[in-house]
Parts: structure tokens; sequence; C-alpha cells
């Protein structure tokens, strides 16, 4: 009997030690709470994780995220704000909108233009005003793919960056002239056919394409002919 006895514990003992690794395993691997995903964030491996996991829970996670985003002791407010764009959560504008933090205001911008709306046009228009480079520099990033007409105002705010110092801003404005259509922008684009960087040129080609005038057509067909640009734009 006491043979058997110590068998049994030692099946017992054995069977206890190969859950508990595997039941480790479950909970690493099963899908937790938004909330418990958000304070996940803080965590630097479950972190990355756990922004996936956001992403993937979609509107869901949208309240965890707006409370962790208005707690200015949440150590991973940037990270917050990023995923409120990234899941396009529309609750959250009035909060974005209202946000002055400057440590934010990237984030906060990338955020609006994610989420799109009248509102979020005006914040990123009041980037393109900020005396900080980086916040043009965003504003006009979130621009450049912005796909709902504008006002004409807006667009010739845009305009001048075309002439930009900075080949990004450049670049981003050919863009959102092109998605706008903006015929009074094919002058300015014409001259960034022959832009020292090749990424510029091609954002206008692309941009006239859009715009699609004649003269628009015939400086895209000469400065592919010329090799300027690598491929003609569809």
């Amino acid at each position: 009997p006491l043979v058997f006895w110590l068998v049994i514990a030692c099946l017992v003992g054995t069977a206890v030690g190969m859950w508990k690794p595997w039941e480790q395993g479950v909970t690493r691997h099963t899908p937790s709470s938004p909330a418990l995903l958000v304070q996940a964030l803080r965590d630097p491996e479950r972190g990355p994780t756990a922004y996936l996991q956001l992403i993937s829970t979609g509107q869901a996670g949208g309240p965890a995220l707006l409370e962790a985003a208005q707690d200015p002791a949440f150590p991973e407010r940037k990270r917050a704000i990023e995923l409120l764009g990234r899941i396009r959560y529309v609750e959250a504008v009035e909060f974005l909108v209202g946000l002055q933090d400057p440590a934010l205001a990237a984030e906060r911008l990338t955020a609006l233009g994610n989420i799109g709306g009248p509102e979020a046009l005006g914040a990123l228009r009041e980037g393109l005003q900020s005396p900080s480079e980086e916040l043009r520099f965003v504003a006009l990033r979130e621009l450049s793919d912005w796909r709902e007409p504008v006002a004409r105002g807006l667009r010739d705010e845009v305009i001048p960056y075309l002439k930009d110092s900075q080949f990004g801003r450049r670049e981003f404005a050919a863009k959102f002239c092109g998605r706008q259509r903006d015929a009074q922008a094919v002058t300015p684009l014409i001259t960034l056919l022959e832009d020292e960087r090749g990424d510029v040129r091609q954002a206008a080609a692309w941009a006239l394409t859009q715009i699609g005038t004649e003269e628009a057509i015939e400086a895209v067909q000469g400065a592919y002919a010329k090799g300027a640009i690598p491929e003609a734009p569809q």
C-alpha cells in the first residue's frame, strides 16, 4: 500500500508540474479585456503584444484607451492617443481637439488625422501655422492623405509648402494638391518635376496626373521622357 500511494503521489506531482506551464501559456496568449490590455502597455515585455491586440479589438478598446489618454499619470499616454487614432475612435475627437499638452502635440495631430472629420481638419489647419517644424510636418503628412474636399482657404495655405525647404513637406504638399485636384497648384507642381529629390518629383507627377489638365499631363509626359521620373504615374 505504501508503494501504491507513493506512485500516486508522483503521478499527481507530475501532472501538476505539467499543468502549470501550460496554464501560464494559456494566460499569456488568451486575449485580455481592453482595460487589462491598456494596463499591459506599461509592461516592456507585454506592451508590444498588447498594442497589437488593442488594434484588433477595434472600437471595443476605445473607452479604456480614452480613459488612459485623459490620465496625466498614465505613463503610456502617447501610445494610448496613437491607438485612439489607429482604431478611429470618433468619441475621442472632443478630447483630442481640446488637448493642449505640447509633449503630446504630434500624437494628437496624428490621431485626429486618422479619425477625420471637420474638427480634426480644423486642428490640422492650426498645425500648419505652428512655429514647430515637427508639427507642420505632421499636419502636412496627415493632410496628404485627406480624401474629402476642403475649402479654398486651406488649399491656398498648403500651396506655398510646395516651395518649402524641407523635402518631406514638399512631398506631402504635392500629394495633398493631387488629392484635392487643385488646378491652381499646377504651375508650382510642374516646377517640382525638376526637384532634387526623386520622391518629390514622383509625388508632383502623381498630383499633376490626378489634376488632369492638358498642361499638367503634358508636363508629366515630358518629365517621364527625360527620365526625371522613373515611371508614368497612374
